[in-house]
C-alpha cells in the first residue's frame, strides 16, 4: 500500500476519534506535509553527501594505488646517472648554415683532390632563369657536383648569401663555390658549362685531334648528356672513364637506394 494513503488513512481515523470523545484535535496536514518533504529532503541531501564522499575515497584509493604502483616500477628500474649516455655538451651544436664556411670547405675538398680527376659545373645566378638554376642544381645535388660562380649577383655579398642561403634551403646538400679565377683557367665564356679534368695546374683543353687535361661541353643540356658526350667523345681516355665512373655512381645509387 502507498504511504500517502496510509497517512491519509491514519489522520482520518484519528480525526474521527477526536469528535467521538467530544475532544478538539488541531491537525494541520499542510504543516505535517512539509516536515514529512523536509525529512525526505533531508534524507536525500545525507544520502548525496555520503554518495560523494564514497566517489572520493574510491578515487583517492585508485589514484595512491597507481602511485604506489608507479614507485615501485622507479625503483626496480634503478635508473641512476651512470645508467645514462655520456653527453659532451660541448659537442652540441645549434642547426646554422654558415655559407662562408661552406664555400671554404668546398674549396679545401677541391684543393685536396690535385691528382684526382674532377667535374665542375659552371653557372651563373645573375645571367640565367631561376626556373634553369634550380633544375641544374637539382641535377648537380643528384650527380654530387659543385657548382662554380664568376662572383656575387650585383657585387653584392649580402644578396648572393641570401640567394645561397635559398637555394640551400630547397637543396641542403648542393655545393656552391665562389672562383673566378676558374673561369680563366678553364676559358669559360658561356653558361652552363661542365668540365671534366684532371686538375692540372696549367690545363690544355680536349680538343678534336689531340687529348688534352680537361674536356668543356657548353649548352643548356642535361648534366647525364654532358657526361655521355665526355665519355664518347674524349681523346682522352683518363677524361671518358672520369665521365664513365660518375655516370655508374648515379646509376648504382639509382638501383641499389634503399627504401
Amino acid at each position: 500500500m502507498n504511504t500517502n494513503i496510509k497517512l491519509t488513512i491514519i489522520l482520518i481515523n484519528l480525526t474521527a476519534i477526536a469528535l467521538a470523545d467530544g475532544t478538539t484535535v488541531n491537525l494541520n496536514l499542510s504543516d505535517i506535509k512539509t516536515k514529512n518533504i523536509n525529512q525526505i529532503n533531508s534524507v536525500s541531501t545525507n544520502l548525496d553527501l555520503i554518495s560523494n564522499q564514497n566517489r572520493q575515497y574510491i578515487s583517492q584509493i585508485s589514484t595512491e594505488s597507481v602511485q604506489q604502483e608507479n614507485i615501485a616500477k622507479i625503483k626496480e628500474a634503478k635508473i641512476g646517472v651512470s645508467s645514462l649516455p655520456a653527453i659532451d655538451m660541448s659537442e652540441l651544436k645549434p642547426h646554422k648554415i654558415n655559407i662562408k664556411d661552406l664555400i671554404k670547405q668546398n674549396q679545401v675538398n677541391m684543393a685536396k683532390s690535385e691528382n684526382k680527376g674532377d667535374i665542375v659545373l659552371f653557372l651563373s645566378f645573375k645571367g640565367m632563369e631561376r626556373d634553369d638554376i634550380l633544375l641544374y642544381c637539382r641535377q648537380a645535388t643528384k650527380y654530387n657536383i659543385p657548382i662554380v660562380l664568376r662572383g656575387f649577383i650585383n657585387n653584392s655579398f649580402k644578396e648572393t648569401m641570401a640567394y645561397v642561403k635559398n637555394l640551400r634551403e630547397l637543396f641542403p646538400t648542393v655545393a656552391i663555390i665562389i672562383d673566378p679565377p676558374a673561369y680563366d683557367k678553364y676559358n669559360i665564356t658561356a653558361v652552363p658549362a661542365l668540365i671534366v679534368s684532371k686538375l692540372p695546374a696549367n690545363p690544355v683543353r680536349d680538343g678534336c685531334n689531340s687529348p688534352g687535361d680537361y674536356a668543356k661541353v657548353s649548352g643548356m643540356v642535361s648534366i647525364q648528356a654532358m657526361l655521355d658526350y665526355v665519355r664518347l667523345n674524349s681523346k682522352n681516355p683518363a677524361l671518358s672513364q672520369i665521365a664513365q665512373n660518375k655516370l655508374n655512381e648515379v646509376k648504382a645509387q639509382r638501383y641499389f637506394k634503399s627504401e
